[in-house]
């Protein structure tokens, strides 16, 4: 038995290489990067009674107060102006703290397991809390005073998103692949409940205050930054146009 002699590429051969080789890139994911604000943030003031919230506060706090009561912080972000189809690579939120009385803490984030509310409660500059106002979210109740938490201190994942450590006044960073999943999954369908930030809840005299979207000065108001790819698939109509020269190639 005899091999068939190699043959040289045929012209339509080579032209159809060549159109392919035009189409494939442009069907490569083109990358973008987009920043968001906070939808919602609100404070969880550790209290027996569920009563105290900061739903309009400019500010919010994670850690421990000198008097022992835990502070827990809520925020979520719009995400309706990511693209549909988004494949979400990075992000990053940014937040300013901008007041600390303890050393560097670490301080982690958590997907909310349910949806949580804000309402007009303001607290003012401190961590004390004010009386809550119906559907904000409070220690004991997702939405005061109709929908509890189903644990006081509210419903988070255990395992953290990310973390970062947190020492005197500036501007933080949480960046992570599992914050990138969190994103896709929301973008995805899945409830976008936001994330819990706790700080270090061992110690006293360990809180922090973070500046919300309420507050008077835009610089410091959270930011969330999504980097993303859109697939962009070449039209079916001009491959099948490159590839036929090549199966009329195969047929003879």
């Amino acid at each position: 038995m005899f091999s068939e002699p190699l043959r040289a590429p045929s012209v339509s051969s080579l032209a159809a290489c060549a159109l392919l080789a035009c189409i494939l890139p442009a069907a490569a994911a083109s990358a973008d990067v987009i920043s968001v604000g906070a939808s919602a943030d609100n404070t969880l003031f550790e209290d027996s009674l569920g009563s105290l919230s900061s739903g309009a506060g400019q500010h919010m706090f994670a850690g421990r107060l000198l008097t022992g009561s835990i502070r827990r912080a809520a925020i979520r972000f719009d995400l309706s102006s990511v693209p549909a189809g988004a494949i979400v690579t990075g992000v990053t939120m940014r937040l300013s703290m901008s007041r600390s009385v303890s050393t560097g803490e670490e301080t982690t984030l958590h997907t909310i397991t349910q949806n949580w509310g804000q309402a007009g409660s303001n607290a003012g500059m401190g961590g004390a809390g004010a009386p809550a106002q119906p559907g904000d979210a409070t220690w004991l109740h997702a939405a005061f005073n109709t929908t509890l938490w189903a644990n006081a201190g509210g419903d988070f994942a255990a395992a953290p998103s990310a973390s970062t450590i947190v020492g005197g006044n500036g501007f933080y960073t949480w960046s992570s692949a599992s914050m990138a999943a969190d994103v896709q999954s929301w973008l995805n369908g899945s409830g976008n409940f936001g994330w819990m930030i706790l700080g270090n809840e061992a110690d006293v005299q360990s809180a922090k205050r973070f500046d919300t979207r309420e507050n008077a000065d835009a610089s410091v108001r959270p930011v969330l930054t999504i980097t993303y790819i859109i697939p962009s698939p070449a039209p079916a109509a001009f491959i099948a146009a490159a590839m036929l020269p090549l199966a009329a190639r195969r047929r003879r």
